[in-house]
C-alpha cells in the first residue's frame, strides 16, 4: 500500500469518526426538544381522549313568570338572573362591535384563534398547582 493511499483511508476512517461524534452530539443536544414534544402531545391525546362525543350546552337561566289562572296575565316575575335570549338581528351592529371590543380587540386581527392565547392556556394547564385557562376569544 502507497503512503498516499494509507492517508486517504486515514483521512476517511478520521472523517467517519468525526461524523459519528457529530450526530451523537447532536442528538444529545436535540433530546430534550424531542422528548418534551412527545409529552405534550400526549398530554393533548389524553385531554382530547377524555372529551364527550358530544357537546351539550345548557340553556341560560331565564326569567320564570307567575301567571294568572288565565294562563296569560302576569303576577310576578321570580329569577336568579333576569336576561332573556334574543336573535343575533336584534342587537345593533354598533352593541355587536362593542361586545367584541370589550371581549377580545384583537378579535379581526386573529380571525377568532389567538395562537398565544392558546398557548398560554395550555402551559399554564400544564403547570402544577396552576388553575384551568381557557382560551377562547368569545
Amino acid at each position: 500500500m502507497r503512503k498516499r493511499d494509507h492517508n486517504v483511508l486515514t483521512n476517511a476512517a478520521s472523517l467517519l469518526v468525526c461524523g459519528l461524534l457529530a450526530g451523537v452530539v447532536v442528538a444529545a443536544a436535540a433530546f430534550p426538544a424531542v422528548a418534551m414534544s412527545g409529552l405534550a402531545a400526549k398530554a393533548g391525546a389524553e385531554t382530547f381522549g377524555a372529551l364527550p362525543t358530544e357537546l351539550t350546552v345548557a340553556r341560560a337561566p331565564q326569567i320564570s313568570y307567575l301567571l294568572a289562572s288565565d294562563g296569560k296575565t302576569p303576577l310576578a316575575t321570580m329569577y336568579d338572573e333576569n336576561r332573556r335570549d334574543v336573535k343575533l338581528p336584534d342587537i345593533s351592529v354598533p352593541m355587536q362591535k362593542a361586545i367584541i371590543a370589550a371581549e377580545d380587540h384583537d378579535f379581526y386581527k386573529h380571525n377568532g384563534v389567538d395562537i398565544n392565547g392558546v398557548a398560554r392556556a395550555f402551559v399554564n394547564n400544564q403547570s402544577e398547582g396552576s388553575g384551568r385557562q381557557g382560551a377562547s376569544t368569545l
